[in-house]
């Protein structure tokens, strides 16, 4: 299980409670999307976020960086 922690880049948000106890299922269902991804690159990521149903306009700066995305 993945416990949720506060944002360390991007844009500052506050969470309400209903939100912050939303954001470790998203959290959990992204990590096992993800985990399993060899070499992925920015194309392979946002492919797996779109088949969870994250929409273009959600998903923010994927970039290369080194071995990760």
């Amino acid at each position: 299980m993945v416990e949720p922690m506060m944002p360390r880049a991007g844009p500052e948000v506050e969470l309400n409670a209903r939100d912050w106890c939303a954001s470790s299922p998203h959290e959990q269902r992204i990590y096992v999307a993800l985990q399993d991804l060899t070499g992925p690159t920015p194309a392979m990521v946002r492919a797996a976020l779109n088949g969870l149903g994250y929409l273009d306009v959600r998903i923010h700066d994927l970039k290369k960086s080194g071995a990760t995305t």
